[in-house]
């Protein structure tokens, strides 16, 4: 059985050890990405669908608003999200997207991520820096 002074002195080492420790973290990061903020215009086509991205493991939907709203909306097994309109209805969408870089190290566009759309950036959502 230890002594109080030794008990004292094994809890005082335990605790340095523990601060010292802690103070040895590494600074935190981030993966490579980009927030976007946008406005986009579509025309929807002759079969009535207009694509858009969902949440993945690469992008982070954040907001998506969508006038008119879509007579309906479907998800597919590879992360895509389909909005159904009737041909050729004028949609704009407002929206914010984190974006990661991809295996390369490169994050992909707006305009790869919402082709056939016309394209506005917009005020800025916050990026607080987290994933």
């Amino acid at each position: 059985m230890l002594t109080a002074p030794a008990r004292m002195s094994a809890l005082l080492s335990l605790l340095a050890a523990l601060c010292c420790g802690c103070a040895s973290l590494p600074a935190p990061s981030w993966p490579k990405h980009e927030q976007h903020a946008f406005v986009a215009d579509f025309v929807v086509g002759d079969d009535g669908e207009l694509p858009l991205p969902s949440s993945t493991r690469d992008v982070v939907v954040r907001q998506l608003l969508l006038a008119p709203r879509p007579l309906h909306e479907s998800f597919d097994d590879d992360g895509g999200r389909t909005f159904r309109y009737a041909p050729g209805t004028k949609v704009r969408v407002e929206g914010v997207l984190r974006v990661y870089a991809d295996d390369d190290g490169v994050v992909p566009s707006l305009q790869q991520l919402l082709p056939g759309a016309s394209l506005r950036d917009r005020r800025a959502g916050p990026d607080d820096g987290q994933p």
